[in-house]
Formats: structure tokens, sequence, C-alpha cells
């Protein structure tokens, strides 16, 4: 018998994703917005640090390929946060351009006869 996965094996109460996004973002070229859903289906709240390219880790990073990632951006990050959970706080990190995001994620309900109600009655 096969097992599940992790994912289906394992429910945490908050993640703590330190100096860990850039690397699946930058390295691996995982698109942003996959890397939040991934986050946000491993807990319903936590830390997330944002690294930007300015530093010094990333410009090592990108000096050894292409810069292909447009989308790498805070101002994207935090939009696709905002898309799928509360930011709770924003922590700068002292004598440093990194940011350390605290989120909860938001939980919508699915109640089938709210649908039906918004579908034939609200325009």
């Amino acid at each position: 018998m096969e097992r599940a996965g992790f994912l289906e094996r394992c429910k945490f109460d908050a993640l703590i994703a330190l100096a860990f996004e850039h690397h699946l973002a930058i390295a691996k070229n995982i698109p942003l917005e996959n890397l939040i859903d991934w986050f946000l289906d491993i807990a319903p709240k936590g830390l997330i640090e944002f690294v930007p390219k300015e530093d010094e880790t990333i410009k090592i990073m990108l000096s050894f390929r292409k810069d292909i990632f447009e989308e790498y951006t805070e101002d994207n990050f935090k939009k696709i946060l905002l898309k799928k959970a509360k930011i709770i706080k924003i922590n700068n990190i002292e004598n440093s351009l990194r940011k350390i995001y605290e989120y909860e994620k938001i939980i919508y309900l699915h109640i089938p006869c709210l649908d039906t109600i918004r579908k034939n009655f609200i325009q």
C-alpha cells in the first residue's frame, strides 16, 4: 500500500520559511504564486522571509545565470500573498533589505445556497 503524500499526512499549525523562498524561486525557477500556494497549503499561519534581488545572496545566485525573474519583486510577492492571506505584520530585518511577512490564510467557505442567491439575485 502506497503512503499518502507529505501534505496529506501532516497538518501543521504554523510555518517558518526563513531564507528559503528565494532558493526555490531563483535557483529552481518556481514562480512566486506556486511557492505561496505551497506555503499556505502547509500551514494556515506563518512567517515567510522575502529576500529582494538587491540582497547579496541573490546577487551571487544571479551572477551564475541570466535574470529571467521579472515577477520576482517584493510588490508582486505582497500582491500574491494578499490574494490568499491576511498580512498580520511585516518585520524589517535590521541592517538588511530582507523582510519577514507574518501571514494568516484566508479561509473561504463554500455554501451552495449562498452561491445560488448570489447568482440569481445579486447583480
